[in-house]
């Protein structure tokens, strides 16, 4: 006696085939879904950066420009100046990076990335010693007013520890002192 039926086998056959097909469809659909999540999460971090970046950023898309940070300095609660421009000079510094005389770092000419424009650079063309360890002929630890002095530094009259990598925007006041 045979208990093999074929109709019950062929509709088992047929469920199974459903299942595997619903399973498949599944499978593309979930796969779809995760390429479209990983997409936009790359489009969304991309737009993110590129806010980030051009928001905090200078104008720094290319071209010319003509900004002033005001240089406010000072050795042991003594106001420094930046070395005097020599005789029938127009300017101090480099074409990009100069000072008149006025205690102003001026960035007049094409920019393309804030490394140009940096006060690390601007101080070096002008012929000043700077970083975060020493200003002018004071190093860390010399003495100022009978203590040992730091650099320290504010941009905006905010504390700021970038020193050397400041990079230039047009109307900051960047205030840099030797003191205890």
């Amino acid at each position: 006696m045979d208990t093999h039926d074929p109709k019950l086998e062929r509709e088992h056959h047929e469920k199974m085939l459903a299942e595997a097909a619903e399973k498949r469809l599944r499978e593309q659909r979930n796969k779809v879904i995760r390429s479209w999540a990983i997409f936009l999460l790359l489009i969304g971090g991309f737009g993110y950066w590129s806010y980030s970046y051009y928001a905090n950023a200078p104008t720094f898309r290319g071209g010319d420009v003509h900004w002033h940070t005001q240089l406010e300095m000072e050795v042991c609660g003594t106001k420094i100046d930046l070395p005097r421009i020599g005789e029938g000079a127009h300017h101090r510094g480099l074409p990009l990076l100069h000072t008149h005389d006025d205690n102003v770092m001026h960035v007049e000419g094409y920019v393309s990335n804030p490394a140009d424009v940096t006060l690390g650079r601007f101080m070096h063309a002008v012929g000043v010693t700077f970083s975060d360890k020493e200003f002018f002929d004071k190093k860390n630890g010399d003495l100022c007013n009978g203590q040992p002095g730091m650099v320290k530094m504010w941009v905006n009259h905010e504390p700021s520890t970038i020193y050397k990598d400041y990079s230039a925007k047009d109307g900051d006041i960047v205030t840099i002192k030797f003191e205890p």
